[in-house]
């Protein structure tokens, strides 16, 4: 049995929803056969977010500097982390930090000049290339 409510009169009561049209029960207070059905549906939704930057001089179009900050997924271990990654060409360093949401802890730490940063994400196919 489902909660119904009359189109009519707006009275609330009991009515299987399932039952075949001629069988439909009417209303107790108006005799009405139209009614609606309603169900409540609970749940929980979280967001997570993520920020990218850019910086450029005033005179150049190609960024200096660029990153990511916030939440992501690492593939690895298949959760949800904390992500902090920089690109800056200006001072030659790339820096990554991967932090475990959930425990606080350091899954993975990278502070390198960025001229040595090769090999990685899109730069791995370039060492495939003979």
């Amino acid at each position: 049995m489902n909660q119904a409510q009359c189109d009519n009169c707006k009275t609330e009561y009991e009515c299987d929803s399932e039952a075949p049209s001629g069988l439909q029960l009417r209303c107790p207070s108006c005799s009405s056969t139209s009614k609606t059905f309603s169900q409540n549906i609970g749940g929980e939704i979280s967001f997570l977010s993520m920020l990218g930057f850019k910086g450029r001089h005033t005179d150049k179009s190609i960024p200096f500097i660029w990153g990511k900050v916030g939440a992501d997924l690492f593939r690895k271990i298949h959760k949800v982390v904390h992500l902090e990654r920089t690109f800056d060409k200006d001072n030659d360093q790339y820096k990554e930090e991967i932090i475990d949401k959930s425990t606080g802890e350091v899954l993975h730490r990278c502070d390198e000049p960025l001229s040595k940063h090769q090999g990685h994400g899109s730069a791995k196919n370039l060492n495939k290339i003979t």
